[in-house]
């Protein structure tokens, strides 16, 4: 039997190692609720990775080219299956930031 969180368990060690604020992947999820549309989600997030009108701050510009870089080939067009993804992702992505720096090397999930 395939684990169910392997998908996002992975996800959410990439983002983890590539210091992405969690933050920033609620709102593409936040967004993703919203308006249910996984082609739209995949816009904002190219947008947001590429152009400098909606930056916040330096940092913003590089989460978005991770979270671009990690969700834009596994994203589905169906939104069920999308926000799933991303809701355990940032679930996973909080306990991941949660646990002690000697629990977390490796893949001790």
């Amino acid at each position: 039997m395939s684990d169910p969180l392997a998908e996002p368990r992975r996800l959410a060690q990439q983002l983890v190692a590539e210091r992405v604020d969690v933050n920033e992947v609620e709102k593409v999820l936040a967004y993703a609720r919203r308006v249910r549309d996984m082609d739209k989600v995949r816009r904002m997030i190219q947008r947001l990775a590429t152009q400098d009108t909606l930056v916040y701050s330096k940092q913003t510009k590089r989460y978005a080219k991770a979270i671009h870089q990690v969700f834009g080939p596994v994203l589905s067009k169906q939104p069920g299956a999308s926000l799933h993804l991303l809701g355990w992702t940032v679930r996973l992505m909080r306990y991941e930031a949660a646990r002690p720096r000697s629990q977390s090397k490796g893949n001790r999930w």
